[in-house]
């Protein structure tokens, strides 16, 4: 479980310049009844929020992999104030 109403990121950086490749093994977060997420992953190809947008997830297959074009990816995590489901896990490595 998580916490309400938080936001929380993390920068993947390589100082190797490689490429970054994620696998999300878990992504089971709280979808609105309307489509799209309350709570969410988002990944971005760089690392600001400026950067492009590799995606947002909150119900994601087991063991979806994406891989960046750069050498670093902000990874972030927002949870609104209601429900609290789920949890989300997700693996790295840098690519050649």
């Amino acid at each position: 479980m998580y916490m309400y109403d938080i936001s929380m990121s993390l920068i993947l950086r390589n100082a190797m310049l490689q490429t970054v490749s994620i696998t999300m093994d878990v992504v089971n977060l709280e979808a609105k009844h309307t489509g799209g997420c309350s709570d969410y992953v988002s990944l971005y190809n760089g690392p600001s929020v400026s950067s492009s947008m590799i995606g947002v997830y909150c119900a994601t297959p087991v063991h979806s992999t994406v891989v960046s074009s750069s050498s670093s990816v902000l990874v972030v995590f927002v949870s609104d104030g209601s429900v609290k489901t789920g949890r989300f896990s997700l693996s790295w490595t840098f690519a050649g």
